[in-house]
């Protein structure tokens, strides 16, 4: 072993040490906020998942970019609906903000659109809410269409819609993450926390068995139980395959752009060829 490793570890042991006690007793804690239930599952085959991605291929003149949105619906059987675009723009510092603001406004209005009793959106409603990228300063139009991405968000309240994330920052007990502190305990889920602001975001977080614990946000109190009941009949793993589902069909590869660029008969040189 490194031996400045060594010497590190014998002047940080108890440090060390403390801090891991601490984070322990931190856990002992949230058991007053965690309800450790086993979830029964409850069938439901009006439900749909939205995923979006994009990819660009940028040129010395312009850049090829391609967006696509997948919803996957569970009626009598499931159903895939995508929403691609596919156009040329001008390269300018920040594009891929850009692109990410369309995506983010384009997965919102596929949920609004969408009929099921459950929509689901892959990611963090609060987090698209707050995604504010430094190019809109710089252009009114680009200014416009955070308004218009925002605005739209605010209408999910009158829709049955919710998120998940795989991974949070959320600290709403401690100092430690939450998804941290409610990784080791049984199948169950959190107490409902409010993220108030212009408009309120509630958020829990719930694990199935002895899977991994993933957010649920909303822009509206939900019945925690009945929703976990849904998402326990279309889980694998814990997590929604629904989302898997709507990830994969929606995914776009930098092999599809150079496809695209093919066929659309464009060869102009990136200025990366060299690398």
């Amino acid at each position: 072993m490194n031996k400045s490793l060594i010497m590190k570890l014998l002047q940080s042991k108890d440090e060390i040490k403390n801090k891991i006690k601490k984070f322990r007793e931190q856990k002992i804690e949230v058991v007053n906020i965690w309800n450790s239930e086993k979830i029964e599952e409850t069938k439901n085959f009006n439900i749909c998942a939205i995923d979006g991605s994009f990819n660009l291929i940028k040129f010395k003149d312009f850049v090829l970019y391609a967006i696509d949105i997948c919803k996957v619906e569970l009626k009598d059987k499931i159903y895939k609906f995508n929403y691609p675009e596919i156009d040329i723009i001008y390269n300018f510092f920040g594009i891929e903000e850009f692109l990410k603001l369309k995506m983010i406004t384009k997965e919102i209005e596929v949920a609004l659109e969408s009929e099921t009793e459950l929509t689901i959106l892959d990611g963090s409603i609060s987090s698209f809410y707050h995604y504010k990228p430094y190019i809109i300063e710089f252009s009114e139009e680009f200014y416009k269409m955070y308004e218009n991405k925002n605005e739209k968000i605010k209408k999910l309240k009158d829709k049955n819609v919710i998120s998940i994330s795989k991974t949070s920052s959320k600290k709403s007990v401690s100092e430690i993450s939450d998804i941290s502190l409610f990784k080791d305990l049984s199948e169950g889920y959190s107490k409902i926390f409010v993220e108030k602001g212009e408009i309120n975001f509630y958020y829990f977080f719930y694990k199935f068995e002895n899977f991994d614990v993933f957010k649920i946000e909303s822009l509206k109190q939900i019945n925690q139980k009945e929703v976990l009941k849904v998402l326990k009949f279309i889980s694998v793993n814990g997590y929604p395959f629904l989302l898997t589902l709507a990830h994969r069909n929606s995914l776009v590869t930098l092999k599809d752009l150079k496809i695209i660029a093919k066929y659309l008969g464009i060869y102009e040189k990136t200025g990366r060829e060299m690398l």
